[in-house]
Formats: structure tokens, sequence, C-alpha cells
């Protein structure tokens, strides 16, 4: 048995985030560079992430 799930919820929380950008980047949607995210994003992720949701 485990303890700690964070290590793999910050797996899934980045393939969900990398399949959000293919997702645009298949539909020619400019992606916003690094810094300057918004929406579903990483800090939205490290937000999800903190707040065990």
């Amino acid at each position: 048995m485990h303890r700690d799930d964070r290590d793999f919820m910050e797996f899934i929380a980045e393939r969900e985030f990398e399949s959000q950008k293919e997702i645009l980047r298949l539909f020619q949607i400019p992606f916003p560079e690094e810094g300057q995210e918004q929406g579903t994003s990483r800090s939205s992720i490290n937000l999800l992430l903190q707040t065990g949701r």
C-alpha cells in the first residue's frame, strides 16, 4: 500500500495538460507562451494538486 498519491496525480495532470496542448495544435489554436497561460494551465494544475481536488 502506498501513502502518497502526489507523484501519480502530478503525472496524470501533466498528461492532461499535454493532451490539451495537442488539441490546440490540431485545431491550429495558438497556445500561450510559458508564463502567459490562462484558463486550463500549469498554474491551474498546481492549484488542483494543492487542493487535492
